[in-house]
């Protein structure tokens, strides 16, 4: 949702979701005289970005680039679920004093909230019923977990008659 100022300014509020889902597996060894255990992990994650955003737009013949910068609020949940496996035949992947046959599983759930600063900055190319607007914005954490990638790429749309 964006809201027009004057002086080629506005205000953006954005709802934004993303999910992703990863899967690996890990050997891990007790020993070295001893086969080893393969660990599974299956990790779902769901994201919910809110950010508020003051945008200026800049006037370059038929082109409008934009900068923006403002603050967001993030939601993140995960769900995981590992489980370990021998490799070899039962018994072979524990040295002597271990019991015969360690088997280990779990899940894991964890939410967290993350705020900070968001910058950013695009292009907008308009015709006659659509706007297009590549942007790439930059999150920086003041508050929570740091994320592997603080840069988002996005592509919004305006459909309506042009004024």
């Amino acid at each position: 949702m964006e809201l027009h100022l004057r002086r080629r300014f506005s205000v953006e509020f954005d709802a934004l979701y993303r999910n992703s889902r990863s899967n690996y597996s890990a050997p891990f060894q007790l020993a070295t005289d001893v086969n080893a255990y393969t660990i599974t992990n299956f990790e779902k994650k769901n994201v919910w970005d809110f950010p508020l955003l003051l945008k200026y737009r800049f006037h370059v013949g038929t082109l409008r680039p934009f900068v923006s910068a403002g603050y967001y609020f993030s939601r993140e949940s995960s769900d995981s679920t590992w489980l370990s496996q021998c490799t070899g035949k039962q018994g072979s992947c524990t040295p002597a004093g271990y019991p015969s046959n360690l088997q280990f599983a779990g899940q894991s759930n964890y939410t967290s909230n993350i705020r900070g600063v968001v910058g950013g900055a695009g292009l907008e190319f308009k015709t006659r019923y659509i706007t297009i607007a590549p942007e790439m914005r930059y999150n920086r954490p003041t508050y929570g977990y740091p994320r592997d990638n603080p840069f988002t790429g996005l592509v919004g749309f305006t459909f309506g008659k042009r004024s």
